[in-house]
């Protein structure tokens, strides 16, 4: 029984630790989506404006101070983007990580050691009377949950019953 409590505990903090990998792997593929969009709206905006530049010689417009902006903002967006995908993309591979998602695993599992082969008690039998015991306990819990439950039941509708005999007869003395 214990060793399938620390299978399952060690089974949920792997598909915990999955999760999150995927999950981080997830964002990082968004950020570098993200980067790729605006680093293209960047090159079409500093296409646009060399074009616009042999076009047009002479003094910088308003329209083109503000162009020169928009397009600033955006390699600066795109900058930020890329140094934060780095960073997931660093994260996910560095080995503090899976130091950090070893010792989670380590906390998961259970601290009792698992028994050794020839320690065990022959067919299992000692471990089954154990279980017969708790199974048992736990029946004769229940049971008497049940009684208490039943008898509240039970309370509850004689007294609902008293109390609409109580109006019947009170309804018949007016």
């Amino acid at each position: 029984m214990s060793d399938d409590l620390a299978d399952r505990s060690t089974s949920h903090a792997k598909t915990v630790d999955l999760n999150h990998q995927k999950n981080t792997l997830d964002r990082a593929q968004k950020l570098k989506q993200e980067f790729d969009r605006a680093n293209a709206a960047n090159e079409n905006s500093l296409e646009q404006r060399q074009s616009r530049q042999e076009e047009k010689t002479g003094q910088a417009s308003h329209a083109k101070t503000v162009d020169l902006n928009y397009e600033k903002n955006a390699l600066d967006r795109a900058l930020k983007l890329n140094a934060e995908f780095n960073r997931a993309s660093a994260m996910k591979n560095s080995p503090e990580q899976q130091k950090s998602g070893q010792e989670e695993k380590a906390r998961h599992l259970s601290h009792a050691p698992r028994p050794e082969t020839h320690l065990k008690p022959p067919d299992g039998e000692i471990r089954r009377e154990v279980d017969k015991k708790i199974d048992e306990e736990k029946l004769n819990k229940e049971h008497e949950r049940a009684k208490a439950l039943n008898e509240a039941y039970k309370e509850q509708q004689r007294g609902r019953q008293q109390q609409l005999e109580n109006e019947k007869t009170h309804d018949r003395s007016r």
